[in-house]
């Protein structure tokens, strides 16, 4: 066991990596999973004080929706971006 709880912590961040999201695809988590994701996420340091956080999850055809949008205001912000950073941003 680590001599110090903020020890376990940094090997904890040590370990932790990010993925672009042109590496992301189905599935993601299941629903256990991503309710324990976001139980995490909402007791973050929030040194604003602004909680309680809110949390909006996509799936199926609203996420689908979401990411067209997404695409689309990437397309029109970026109009000389390729055609494989818009599906990025749509996915």
């Amino acid at each position: 066991a680590p001599a110090h709880p903020s020890e376990a912590a940094r090997r904890l961040l040590a370990l932790r990596r990010s993925l672009s999201p042109d590496l992301m695809q189905a599935p993601g988590p299941d629903a256990q999973t991503l309710d324990q994701i976001l139980e995490i996420a909402a007791r973050v340091p929030d040194h604003r004080k602004i909680v309680p956080f809110r949390f909006l999850v996509f799936e199926g055809e609203g996420r689908a929706r979401a990411g067209d949008m997404l695409a689309a205001r990437f397309a029109a912000a970026n109009p000389e971006a390729p055609p494989n950073m818009v599906e990025i941003e749509r996915r």
